[in-house]
């Protein structure tokens, strides 16, 4: 038996995980991992976004806690019955290891290696709605149980002529910090807000639409970005 196969022989625990593999046009990789069941997330770069669940395997979530970069290796393996899965493997200096394995295609980072660090994942969640009307550039985040709207305009009218109105979900991870997003980086399943620019390392808070709604408009090779969101209370 192998860890690749069995990784519940090698690890005392196990809790669910989301992970998103990214690699934009630019080739530019990167990985995010979500355990909400341990309230811990990794992350190499700032990207933002959800895939097929998965399977964190682990030894003592405190392990989670120790400092200093976390190398990790992303690798493909199909088992016995032909299913295709992503191992990725994180290690530290001080040795701890874990395995998050996880049904889905590999974004071309098979054999992709990087270092990230492990934090707390602490995401306040609320309804919300993205709304523009056609004859108008300002678009507006509404997050309607704490009574926030996001302002910003399409200067490049890259959405010259679309009417939008999608409902989803805002997650953020502290409300006073909200008015320092004011960064806006938008592609079909997501708005995502930062600090200081689009490659800033935190994130101040995101929007995912519901499934059942339509996709965001915009160019279809590339992301929007936007300088200039306000932030203000109902």
């Amino acid at each position: 038996m192998s860890i690749e196969s069995n990784p519940e022989d090698y690890y005392d625990q196990q809790t669910a995980a989301d992970l998103l593999l990214f690699r934009n046009e630019n080739g530019v990789k990167a990985l995010r991992l979500e355990a909400p069941g341990i309230a811990k997330e990794f992350s190499d770069n700032v990207y933002i976004g959800k895939d097929p669940p998965g399977s964190l395997y682990y030894n003592d979530v405190a392990d989670f806690s120790r400092g200093g970069n976390h190398r990790y290796i992303v690798s493909k393996y199909t088992n016995n019955r032909g299913k295709v899965f992503i191992i990725v493997k994180f290690s530290s200096d001080s040795k701890s290891n874990y395995a998050l394995r996880n049904a889905l295609q590999t974004s071309q980072m098979d054999g992709y290696s990087h270092s990230g660090s492990w934090g707390e994942l602490l995401n306040s969640n609320t309804p919300a709605t993205l709304t523009k009307s056609s004859n108008s550039n300002n678009l507006m985040l509404t997050l309607d149980r704490v009574q926030r709207v996001a302002n910003w305009t399409d200067s490049a009218q890259n959405f010259r002529g679309y009417s939008i109105n999608i409902k989803g979900s805002a997650n953020f991870k502290d409300i006073r910090t909200l008015p320092k997003g004011v960064w806006a980086r938008c592609n079909h399943d997501r708005a995502v807000f930062y600090e200081s620019d689009y490659l800033s390392k935190d994130l101040i808070a995101w929007f995912l639409p519901l499934l059942t709604e339509p996709d965001i408009p915009g160019p279809s090779d590339r992301d929007t970005v936007f300088s200039g969101v306000s932030w203000r209370s109902t």
